[in-house]
């Protein structure tokens, strides 16, 4: 029988969880700090947020929980929409690049997630795969997921709803929004022997 256990650190996102799939364990907790003992799961899936994480302590906590040769998967979907396939990218941009820029970088972005875990000795060199597909939204579905990015959805209520009116300006007479998508996979295995958070004293 299959286990599926997610580690959330956000309350309502775990009330959400555990009301939409609720064949799920949730789990209060961070990719630094997995409430789960030693050995506990054959594999740990990140999606959209291994950018976010403090690499080396997420690393030795990952592959703590993991059994011996357990398996990591990164994943990320990036747009590949273009100007001349989607006529209001540019007035979309021009809307919400400024906000992008000026939160910065995640602290493990531009690939540095990468190099942060090679550096750990704890997982063999990841394996990347791409894979394409399209996402079909409402508009209003649309604005839903520019909402949920935290350079929108980190900014105060007015600077936020001003930012979505505009982006709902862009788009207006638009019936359906569709997003091509690049889906970067990255899959490694644990170096079960140089895992020092579950080796004894020597």
């Amino acid at each position: 029988v299959r286990r599926v256990v997610a580690v959330e650190p956000m309350p309502r996102m775990r009330d959400r969880i555990a009301r939409e799939l609720p064949d799920v364990t949730v789990l209060d907790g961070t990719a630094e700090a997995i409430p789960l003992p030693d050995h506990a799961v054959d594999a740990v899936v990140v999606g959209e947020a291994f950018h976010w994480f403090d690499t080396a302590a997420a690393a030795a906590e990952i592959a703590r929980v993991l059994t011996p040769a357990g398996g990591l998967a990164v994943l990320w979907n990036v747009p590949t929409w273009t100007d001349e396939s989607t006529p209001w990218l540019e007035g979309f941009r021009r809307v919400v690049t400024p906000h992008r820029r000026a939160a910065g970088d995640f602290p493990a972005g531009n690939g540095r997630w990468r190099d942060g875990l090679t550096r750990t000795g704890l997982f063999a060199d990841p394996e990347h795969s791409a894979f394409s597909h399209t996402h079909e939204l409402t508009p209003a579905d649309f604005l839903a997921l520019v909402a949920s990015w935290s350079w929108i959805a980190s900014l105060d209520h007015d600077a936020r709803r001003r930012t979505l009116d505009a982006v709902a300006a862009v788009i207006a007479g638009e019936d359906s929004i569709e997003i091509p998508y690049r889906t970067d996979l990255y899959l490694t295995r644990a170096r079960a022997t140089e895992n020092p958070a579950t080796e004894g004293p020597p």
